[in-house]
């Protein structure tokens, strides 16, 4: 049972998120692309942008295969290229959003997707 774990904190490091900007903060997060759902916070200044790139590791055979919105935010707008996916929050609004992105990924056990829900506080 130990070696099924192993990939998947492999996979958790893997996905940590950095903003471009330093007025978003996104907390680091964990899933395992089991069909779980893992939440994080983020918090920024209203009209900025929070970049998230996603690094394979094929090192241990990890690859990104897909992002796909799973919740649209209700005060900003959200955007998928490639490997990355950035949210943008309405300019002038202050308050809470929320969003989704769904994350797949092939590994050498075999292949799995999460969902990813940001907990936005913008200021």
């Amino acid at each position: 049972m130990h070696a099924n774990l192993s990939p998947a904190v492999v996979i958790s490091t893997l996905v940590m998120t950095t903003s471009a900007l330093a007025d978003c903060v996104t907390v680091h997060y964990r899933f395992f692309t089991r069909g779980d759902t893992a939440t994080t916070n983020e918090t920024m200044l209203s009209g900025d942008t929070c970049f998230h790139v996603l690094r394979n590791g094929p090192k241990f055979g990890n690859v990104f295969t897909n992002i796909s919105i799973a919740q649209n935010p209700s005060h900003g707008t959200l955007t998928i290229g490639g490997a990355a996916f950035q949210y943008r929050s309405s300019q002038g609004y202050r308050g809470s959003d929320r969003y989704a992105v769904k994350i797949c990924m092939e590994k050498p056990g075999g292949h799995g997707c999460s969902t990813v829900v940001f907990d936005a506080s913008i200021h």
